[in-house]
């Protein structure tokens, strides 16, 4: 596969990982009950899907034999992660923010939603 490459894989694995106790973290701590480790949960799963998602963009875009369209779902990601830290950070200096903040929330966890509808879909069709 021309988009992939052994370095690549082993650090998006290691995000994988790193993904993976921060989203363990999160969901043991309800941010009503410990608000410093759910917070601290969120962010390490955020670094986490987002490394990933910018490594497997970059590493579909390049091989030809991946339909497009996943890599660009994987951007769709990237950037709903991105403006949900943007209006939460927002948030934080002025309250009209959260509307935003929920709705690009949400918009997150839909797009990676669809992100892994779409994969398994195409992994299915492609065997």
């Amino acid at each position: 596969n021309k988009g992939a490459n052994k370095k690549t894989i082993k650090i998006t694995a290691y995000f994988m990982v790193i993904s993976a106790i921060g989203s363990t973290v999160l969901a043991l701590n309800p941010h009503d009950i410990s608000r410093l480790f759910h917070m601290l949960g969120a962010f390490v799963y955020f670094i986490g899907v987002v490394a990933i998602q910018i490594n497997l963009s970059k590493m579909e875009l390049k091989a030809e034999n991946i339909p497009k369209y996943l890599p660009i779902l994987g951007i769709l990601v990237i950037a709903c992660y991105v403006l949900f830290l943007g209006f939460e950070i927002s948030e934080l200096i002025s309250e009209s923010f959260k509307i935003l903040a929920c709705f690009f929330e949400w918009m997150a966890y839909f797009s990676l939603m669809a992100w892994l509808v779409a994969h398994g879909y195409y992994t299915h069709v492609a065997k």
